[in-house]
């Protein structure tokens, strides 16, 4: 069981550990009795972040035994979601910054920098989001692996043999 322990923004600056194994009313939960939080990812953004993406399901996968799925750009009606973008490419952050969810000024003009923070009733039919949005490129990158990391998952996993 993977929670996220998020009421308050993450930013790339160094921070404490917000993954939880224990339940709570104000944790988003990622993966519980063998289900697991759908992500989506506009088909749109940069090719590197929907590959780091598949990393991450994979990843959950390695850690709950139950992979994720993940879906491109329309909305699929869920309770929950993770909603995985770049600031600039990803229409769905851009929805979320335009309605005032999702505020930008912690990415905007910055470099390698991401946030990761969940919303309530974020679009219609979506009760909580869990969003990880980057500035740029890599930015989006490190939100993801940080989260990979986070839930126990080495970033020296492929190249060392660490184990989850």
């Amino acid at each position: 069981m993977i929670l996220l322990l998020l009421s308050n923004p993450i930013s790339a600056s160094h921070h404490p550990g917000y993954i939880s194994t224990s339940p709570g009313k104000e944790h988003f939960t990622l993966a519980e009795s063998g289900k697991t939080t759908t992500l989506i990812i506009d088909p749109e953004d940069y090719p590197g972040v929907i590959i780091a993406l598949g990393d991450l399901i994979t990843d959950i996968g390695r850690v709950t035994q139950y992979e994720p799925a993940m879906i491109f750009d329309a909305l699929p009606g869920e309770e929950e979601l993770v909603i995985v973008g770049m600031l600039g490419e990803s229409r769905l952050v851009q929805q979320l910054v335009d309605k005032g969810k999702l505020d930008a000024t912690a990415l905007e003009g910055k470099w390698e920098t991401f946030i990761i923070q969940t919303f309530d009733d974020p679009f219609p039919e979506v009760e909580r989001a869990l969003v990880i949005a980057g500035s740029d490129k890599r930015g989006t990158l490190y939100g993801i692996y940080d989260v990979s990391e986070q839930i126990g998952v080495s970033p020296w996993y492929w190249w060392a043999d660490v184990p989850v």
